[in-house]
């Protein structure tokens, strides 16, 4: 699936739930750049509608930054996060 990377961007927006509003704000774009950059997007990822869109790009991406659950093992794994107070650290 070839994306630019603006509409890249405006995919991975969707795939975080944000609406075309929400997606103007964020980028700085105008309602019409925003509409034609999911148009496009959908056409060329093959999705067929906004929610099968956000589903795949969920699915490409994998965990993000801000999935805590993913930072807290990332974290505890390399030995940088603490277990909680009372418990033994684990080796």
């Amino acid at each position: 699936m070839q994306l630019t990377p603006q509409l890249r961007k405006v995919a991975d927006l969707i795939g975080d739930g944000l609406t075309n509003p929400e997606i103007e704000g964020r980028m700085g774009l105008r309602r019409e750049t925003v509409k034609s950059y999911v148009k496009r997007a959908l056409r060329r990822t093959g999705a067929r509608n906004r929610t099968h869109l956000a589903i795949l790009m969920r699915r490409m991406r994998g965990p993000r930054e801000w999935d805590a659950a993913a930072v807290t093992r990332t974290l505890r794994a390399s030995g940088k996060l603490l277990p909680p107070s009372g418990t033994t650290p684990v080796r």
